[in-house]
């Protein structure tokens, strides 16, 4: 192991930034699902299965309010023929004191009790709306699309950090941000009342007004340029301003790891090195490391190990130093006679 202090270890700035744009992102989508849940229970409440399925949340609402209709039968049924049960039974079988000459009357009390758990169960489930599938959540996912932002497929859809810049740029903030009450305002529910409807738009307005400063206040952070005196002072101010505004707008939100690196290590290391974390980072090694894995298989025909080693290594030496590469000798290939 190298013996390396530390403070010198230098912070992953890429990481953090992607790491706590995303934990910003998932906040929002999940304030939005909650609006959906809320959108979703009102109108199951008062759907009407008659009327035409113009979306797929309309689908969804009629599906579920069949469901929890078909769920009510199914309660009714199963008390219904829990009482013929205990019609007939002995008072202290039903409460579990068996007779062990009667095989019967033990079967049927064993039956009761199984009725019993299966309506406790079926008075217990709740049909909800499958995470990120609601109008307000989906509206999230249209407003990347317009600024051609595409979450990763994996590693739990998180962002690369070109995309991460874009989304610090004030419109898409904005665009963000807004999409919540403008979704709930534009559509028409004839099946919520009035006063509910507008108790929705308060609160989608509030939970845009919130994450509009918060990612604001990340933006600034996150466009650093020169680091001198001046600069490294008003990061500082940015990095202070953000983290206070995330515990006064989200007080039971944790503070995640990369915040912490961020709130209490980051300015004194870039008051240290006099450089941006653009510099330091690991984003380099990692275009080094993606360069040799091209170059790895373009030589993998190689059957000896250190061949290939050499062939990889040679290329990567070609492809960095101008200086070689200008003193290469191409062969020609000759014209074959007629």
């Amino acid at each position: 192991m190298i013996d390396i202090e530390i403070d010198h270890v230098v912070l992953p700035s890429l990481h953090i930034s992607l790491g706590i744009y995303k934990k910003l992102y998932d906040m929002l989508e999940s304030h939005c699902h909650n609006l959906d849940v809320k959108i979703f229970k009102l109108r199951v409440q008062h759907a009407d299965p008659s009327e035409a399925c113009e979306t797929n949340f309309d689908q969804e609402v009629i599906a579920v309010f069949k469901a929890q209709q078909q769920l009510q039968l199914d309660i009714e049924k199963k008390k219904a023929k829990l009482d013929e049960i205990e019609e007939e039974l002995p008072l202290h079988m039903l409460y579990g004191q068996l007779n062990d000459d009667d095989d019967q009357s033990n079967n049927m009390a064993k039956r009761a009790l199984q009725l019993r758990t299966e309506i406790h169960d079926l008075e217990n489930t709740t049909i909800d709306l499958a995470f990120g599938t609601g109008v307000v959540a989906s509206s999230l996912d249209e407003v990347l699309q317009k600024h051609k932002v595409q979450r990763q497929a994996y590693h739990g859809k998180a962002f690369v950090g070109n995309h991460v810049h874009k989304c610090c740029q004030p419109q898409v903030i904005s665009d963000l941000t807004s999409a919540p009450r403008t979704t709930i305002e534009c559509m028409a529910f004839e099946d919520i009342p009035i006063a509910k409807h507008l108790d929705l738009i308060r609160e989608s307005a509030t939970i845009g007004s919130n994450f509009n400063e918060i990612m604001l206040k990340f933006a600034d952070i996150h466009h650093c340029n020169s680091i001198t005196d001046g600069s490294l002072h008003r990061i500082d101010l940015c990095i202070k301003d953000f983290m206070a505004a995330y515990r006064r707008l989200f007080p039971g939100a944790s503070i995640t790891p990369k915040m912490h690196l961020l709130e209490n290590h980051a300015t004194e290391q870039l008051g240290r090195f006099r450089v941006g974390f653009g510099l330091l980072n690991e984003q380099g090694g990692e275009l080094i490391h993606a360069h040799f894995n091209r170059t790895n298989r373009a030589v993998s025909g190689m059957t000896n190990r250190q061949q290939r080693l050499m062939a990889v290594m040679k290329r990567h030496h070609i492809a960095t130093t101008p200086e070689v590469r200008s003193k290469l000798i191409i062969c020609k290939k000759q014209k074959k006679e007629e």
